[in-house]
């Protein structure tokens, strides 16, 4: 849409906050790149030295489609789809001439250029004195001829050598990728436990069935939009917000009663006729990419449609987003901290490393075993622990605390 059209040309600096919170519209990186593409980032240079030494219309218009679409793709890493295309091209062409240029010379074991096939001698120059025969033509100039320097018979087959590693190894790197990045299910996590052994973390399943066995048919459920589609789908269950984010306003008032207390969260509900919401948490299992690291961008979003929500006050004084010490109060009193860190401080560390295997992609802090309310995935102690709910009820939890689901009460709990 057009809040995507303004994030490309405004360098992935400017568009909405709904756009920018997308993953998929993040700035590429180096290991985005490599991820996709291996080696073809090494063949695709030698493929534009040959379309710019050739200079034709087709290596024109490969020239002018590389430059454009790596220009999108680096702004927004979904357009590596539209760049992917061009760079096998190109990195066939940069294979395909160093084959043609240095095989023939590799096999002749011999020093000297080599013509091109297909290539007619330079006629030989007339002797001193000698004139060419009256009407005749002089012949035609060769039609192709090679002007490359001398390369020795050794230099050439190490090149094609090299060239043929390249090609396997990017046939290996293909299969890894296709297989472990692009094959494995996203609502499944794959861990390896202390032991070597490896577990499977199916917490989405797990919730989404309970949802579906557990509530009413006409049960309206609320979450933040990144789950609309699965919950729809897998639960059977009509969801506020879903992965349809055309609707700024209704994304940004979930991101509000997400943020807000639970007394003004509560009026959202009620005024939204939701009947469970769920919460998507890592702080047990080290899964990083749950709700508390995106609530940053509730904030944001809901900032850009209700004023009153300003970001500053749910930082802390360094600037940061932070459920440890020196959180701020505007976070510790939002409904997302509440819901996610229920209950959170009646674990232990030890208990978590018993129970639960870390799902984190890097290696565990295991420092104070004995301490409580240790989120593993911000690796801190939570701020806050010990509260109760008033105007929620927790209804189910899954094995590994990764999804969270409350029941909104109809009359709030008194006292």
């Amino acid at each position: 849409g057009e809040g995507r059209l303004l994030h490309l040309l405004a360098g992935g600096q400017g568009g909405a906050a709904i756009v920018n919170s997308v993953a998929e519209h993040q700035m590429s990186t180096w290991a985005s790149f490599w991820n996709d593409y291996g080696v073809l980032l090494y063949f695709t240079p030698i493929g534009m030295y040959y379309c710019v030494g050739e200079w034709s219309d087709a290596a024109l218009f490969l020239l002018a489609y590389y430059a454009t679409s790596m220009y999108f793709c680096a702004i927004m890493v979904r357009l590596l789809l539209v760049h992917a295309p061009v760079v096998a091209v190109m990195a066939g062409v940069g294979v395909s001439r160093t084959f043609y240029k240095f095989i023939p010379i590799a096999r002749s074991g011999a020093m000297f250029p080599l013509t091109l096939p297909g290539a007619r001698p330079s006629p030989p120059k007339p002797k001193p004195g000698e004139k060419a025969a009256a009407g005749k033509e002089p012949e035609a100039p060769p039609i192709a001829e090679f002007k490359e320097p001398r390369y020795p018979w050794n230099y050439a087959a190490l090149v094609v050598f090299v060239t043929c590693v390249g090609c396997l190894v990017f046939t290996v790197h293909s299969r890894w990728v296709t297989s472990e990045t692009y094959s494995s299910p996203s609502i499944i996590q794959r861990v390896t436990a202390p032991s070597g052994e490896t577990l499977f973390y199916d917490d989405y399943r797990e919730a989404y069935f309970w949802m579906r066995q557990n509530t009413a048919p006409d049960a309206k459920l609320m979450s933040w939009w990144d789950y609309g589609y699965q919950a729809a789908t897998m639960a059977k269950r009509s969801t506020i917000v879903d992965n349809n984010t055309w609707n700024n306003t209704h994304i940004a008032t979930v991101g509000k009663c997400m943020a807000s207390s639970e007394e003004e969260c509560y009026r959202i509900l009620r005024r939204l006729d939701v009947d469970y919401v769920f919460v998507v948490f890592g702080g047990m299992t080290g899964y990083s990419s749950d709700d508390i690291a995106k609530f940053q961008w509730m904030v944001k979003i809901a900032g850009s449609v209700y004023p009153e929500v300003q970001v500053k006050d749910y930082m802390n004084a360094q600037g940061t987003y932070s459920v440890g010490a020196g959180a701020p109060a505007k976070l510790l009193d939002s409904m997302m901290y509440k819901m996610c860190y229920y209950r959170f401080g009646e674990v232990s560390r030890q208990e978590q490393a018993d129970r639960i295997p870390y799902a984190g992609g890097r290696a565990e802090d295991t420092a104070a075993p004995g301490e409580y309310g240790y989120d593993r995935t911000r690796r801190t102690a939570v701020a806050r622990t010990g509260f109760e709910l008033r105007y929620l009820e927790e209804v189910f939890t899954s094995s590994h605390w990764m999804l969270r689901v409350y029941r909104v009460l109809k009359e709030p709990v008194r006292g």
